[in-house]
């Protein structure tokens, strides 16, 4: 082909390629994209030769050998999409789908040395996917988020009671503030520990933000009880944050506080689990925890709509049907 037809080809297959490519998170895609670049060489390569010649006898069937080397080619994105994200600091999701393989290392430490943790963290990942898919963002990225946000606690499992055996709290043997003090150190333990299996910055994001800058609550309020004319320092028992700044780390951080929560509720009924979803989302915006997220109140609204199904179908909360009045009953009777 001369100039104007190889920029015209390049062009055509160029942007076929990134749009097929868009969003590839399984080797598959790639054996799509170069299929698709291909049969786009050939189109625009075969609809030049009509627009010259008026046939298509005289194709040079040798060209299209070199447009099906260059489709080949397309499957070295595989490994330069590692290279790149190395360089530049960025995270794909083909690495957010690796990361979220439950068999990782770290993912299979903390299933075995903090099982409880690890189902919490399996409910936040499907939760916080749900809501994601429905407000827009990244599904690959909260999920794999989600289940690293609570590494932290491999460090002194017994200490967080979805791992402590029934009757059993090491917690009842020592002071609110050193309780607080080994509570609030799982957030800094797990980007610790992150950082040492070198996870990317984006799921480091989940670790540090999911608590923000709240207080250790409980054990707070129970140092005050018992302390009543101690002046107490709430620095002693605040997260040290920072704030989440995306989407996906303000959902977490909303639906791992939610979650925790609606598994200590006696009776798990709709209208129970609506008013603890949303005295918990407004206390956070009180709290102004939200206040460098990218959610909008149309996204807040959807998030408890979203947590409130979920919820219900997770504990098997049914309707209570209205009874039928007496009256009513005898006349059928009756009649």
């Amino acid at each position: 082909p001369n100039n104007y037809e190889f920029v015209l080809l390049q062009i055509t297959a160029g942007v076929v390629a990134v749009f097929s490519l868009n969003k590839m998170h399984r080797r598959g895609h790639l054996i799509m994209a170069a299929i698709w670049v291909l049969l786009t060489y050939s189109l625009v390569f075969a609809a030049l030769e009509l627009i010259y010649d008026g046939t298509l006898l005289t194709i040079d069937y040798k060209t299209m050998q070199w447009f099906a080397l260059s489709s080949v080619l397309i499957l070295l994105v595989y490994p330069l999409v590692f290279i790149f994200e190395k360089i530049f600091g960025f995270v794909s999701d083909v690495t957010l789908i690796e990361l979220s393989d439950t068999n990782q290392p770290l993912l299979r430490k903390l299933a075995e040395e903090a099982p409880g943790t690890f189902q919490h963290s399996m409910q936040i990942a499907n939760l916080g996917e749900e809501i994601i898919l429905k407000i827009g963002g990244n599904p690959f990225l909260i999920r794999a988020g989600a289940l690293y946000h609570d590494i932290g606690k491999i460090a002194k499992p017994e200490f967080f009671i979805e791992n402590q055996a029934i009757g059993i709290n090491p917690h009842d043997k020592m002071n609110y503030l050193k309780s607080a003090e080994i509570i609030i150190d799982h957030v800094k333990n797990g980007v610790k520990m992150a950082k040492r299996h070198k996870l990317p910055e984006a799921i480091m994001e989940f670790i540090a933000t999911h608590h923000g800058t709240t207080k250790a609550q409980y054990f707070y309020l129970k140092h005050q009880e018992e302390n009543p004319e101690e002046k107490v320092s709430e620095n002693s028992f605040i997260y040290p944050g920072p704030l989440p700044r995306t989407k996906e780390a303000a959902v977490v951080m909303i639906v791992d506080g939610i979650e925790a929560a609606s598994r200590s509720l006696k009776e798990k009924t709709m209208e129970n689990l609506r008013e603890l979803i949303n005295k918990m989302v407004e206390q956070k915006i009180r709290d102004k925890q939200l206040d460098q997220s990218e959610l909008t109140f149309s996204d807040i609204k959807t998030i408890k709509e979203t947590l409130l199904k979920k919820l219900m179908n997770i504990y098997h909360v049914r309707i209570e049907y209205p009874k039928e009045k007496e009256n009513n009953t005898t006349n059928q009777e009756n009649n």
